[in-house]
């Protein structure tokens, strides 16, 4: 005797899973779990229950035969990030798709298995181990980030308890003037460092509560700032 069971998997709306943030030049930021520089999507669920994506694709192309199925039983958690390898690696364990992002720009899309499209973006030349991301989280329009790799994408603040102050340091990324404001006024001043550790640029803070830095003679990619002896954080030059 045979026995057949009918399984209706929950519809994803437009919204519910979007892609939130992807890297297509990964240089130094975030290795997979073979010890890779790879390419990556970070999709996230809008929703409050989790959420299968079985029967649903990525893919650089909106419809052809060689988009990448999200392997069945893949879940995403309720209001969950969810990262997929973009580095042409299917056979690694995990999530590895079949393609690689484009630096020089190109497209992405999440579809169904009717070829509809959840959610798309068009994106243009990339600087590296810098992201782009959904600002607000998971709803705004993208723009280039901080990676904030399989979590909220947030503008830049730093708390430090011990300084008894917040800092913001905005824009980042930037085009090379950067902007340090405090709600407390700090001694020290603001060191900039490359990825080698060694001092690019720094200026006093002095007695105000907002410092600009201009970093625009910097090659583009990843800087370090410290304030005073306690603060570090990154910042991305274009």
């Amino acid at each position: 005797m045979f026995y057949s069971i009918n399984v209706t998997l929950p519809t994803i709306n437009a919204g519910d899973v979007v892609i939130n943030e992807f890297m297509a030049s990964n240089n130094v930021t975030q290795a997979d779990n073979y010890g890779e520089f790879d390419d990556w999507i970070e999709l996230y669920n809008s929703t409050s229950q989790d959420i299968m994506l079985d029967g649903y694709y990525l893919n650089d192309e909106s419809i052809s035969s060689t988009r990448w199925a999200i392997p069945a039983t893949t879940t995403i958690a309720a209001n969950g990030y969810l990262i997929v390898w973009a580095d042409n690696d299917p056979g690694q364990l995990g999530l590895h798709a079949s393609f690689k992002l484009a630096s020089a720009g190109e497209d992405v899309y999440l579809t169904a298995s009717d070829n509809s499209i959840l959610d798309q973006i068009n994106y243009g030349g990339q600087t590296s181990d810098v992201t782009t991301g959904r600002l607000p989280n998971g709803t705004g329009p993208f723009a280039q980030l901080v990676s904030t790799y399989n979590a909220e994408n947030l503008v830049l603040t730093v708390t430090d308890y011990n300084f008894n102050t917040t800092v913001d340091i905005f824009p980042n990324p930037s085009d090379g003037i950067i902007n340090v404001r405090f709600s407390n006024r700090i001694q020290g001043s603001i060191v900039v460092l490359n990825q080698l550790g060694q001092e690019v640029a720094a200026k006093n803070l002095g007695s105000s509560l907002q410092s600009s830095i201009d970093l625009s003679r910097l090659k583009p990619g990843i800087y370090f700032i410290k304030i005073g002896d306690r603060i570090n954080t990154r910042i991305a030059i274009y």
